[in-house]
């Protein structure tokens, strides 16, 4: 059995409790916990604790870049290595690993970015506030909230694509301040 290796960075440490790391490192010692995949380990493992973090982060007004950025558009970078994508979000205090782009997310942005390793996207709740003129757009549709409180499921409708649906974790709450209920976008 394979585990993976858990540490919480040094900036985390203040905003989760010394209980919330002791039972993740119980459950990752555990010899009846599986094999944790990526995916798992974002969706199941890690939720209690950046959900914790990032109300703290938002209730002490240190979250939102979309409010920081006047509230009308946000250029949003992703990036792909050999684990896979991730939004990166300067002002995000947790790990990297927090910011994956799992769960139908992750195909939103290789249909997107096609050969590339990065993509940026300007990010809208209205879309005249987007440039437009570009090749690639789409909206993403609030369908449900996550059944871990981590997040939501929406449904994405992209031009010369059949529609699907994806989550977007929780730290979609500390972009924005909030789930939105309709996330506009193009590639910038």
């Amino acid at each position: 059995m394979q585990l993976l290796k858990f540490t919480v960075p040094q900036r985390c440490r203040n905003l989760i409790s010394g209980g919330q790391i002791g039972l993740l490192a119980a459950m990752l010692q555990s010899s009846s916990t599986p094999f944790l995949s990526r995916q798992h380990w974002v969706r199941r493992m890690w939720t209690p604790i950046k959900m914790g973090m990032m109300k703290k982060l938002i209730k002490d007004g240190k979250g939102a870049p979309w409010r920081l950025a006047g509230g009308r558009s946000l250029k949003q970078q992703f990036s792909h290595d050999a684990s896979g994508w991730y939004a990166d979000i300067p002002l995000w205090p947790g790990p990297r690993g927090a910011c994956a782009m799992v769960c139908g997310a992750d195909t939103l942005l290789d249909l997107l970015a096609g050969e590339n390793k990065r993509v940026s996207l300007r990010l809208s709740l209205e879309p005249q506030h987007l440039r437009g003129g570009n090749a690639v757009s789409g909206v993403l549709d609030y369908v449900r909230p996550d059944g871990l409180g981590d997040g939501a499921d929406y449904r994405c409708s992209l031009e010369d694509e059949p529609e699907f649906e994806l989550w977007l974790c929780g730290v979609t709450e500390f972009v924005f301040g909030f789930m939105p209920k309709r996330i506009y976008f193009e590639v910038a």
